[in-house]
């Protein structure tokens, strides 16, 4: 995840780091409604903005909830983003079934611009929440409980 944002901090002059959560009230063995999710959001990040590379991690947890939620964070080029309540709109409509099934709730703050050291700080403290060990493991064992962006420099 470090890496992801490191890369992103070599491609672009101000990288844009939004964090949010995703939940389901419906267990399943698999993650393929993330990947579905992921896949779909990112073609209309890359037509709205016109982004060329998107880097991002998600992790699985399932705690005293009996279906998982997770919790994701985004990294893009932060020249071409004023503000996230367009990209959290977008979140949602690509997570969001109709059925209430799936929610995403409200994260503050959800984003910080990094182009100086005490923001880079302050917003990595925040990522680290994904990296917490409490919640990992609660799935079949072909299950993934993260997975993240494979960008290059």
């Amino acid at each position: 995840m470090i890496e992801q944002f490191e890369i992103g901090l070599e491609k672009w002059r101000r990288v844009f780091v939004l964090r949010f959560d995703l939940h389901t009230h419906v267990f399943t063995k698999d993650n393929a409604r993330i990947s579905v999710f992921r896949k779909g959001l990112f073609k209309k990040l890359k037509r709205h903005y016109g982004f060329k590379e998107i880097g991002s991690c998600w992790v699985r947890e399932q705690e005293w909830a009996k279906s998982q939620h997770y919790h994701c964070v985004l990294f893009l080029d932060g020249n071409l983003i004023r503000h996230s309540s367009m990209i959290n709109e977008m979140i949602r409509a690509a997570w969001d079934d109709g059925t209430g099934t799936y929610t995403m709730p409200h994260i503050k703050p959800p984003f910080h611009f990094v182009d100086r050291e005490g923001i880079t700080q302050e917003a990595m403290y925040r990522v680290s929440y994904l990296a917490k060990p409490r919640g990992k493991g609660y799935r079949p064992p072909q299950t993934k409980d993260f997975q993240c962006s494979r960008m290059k420099v």
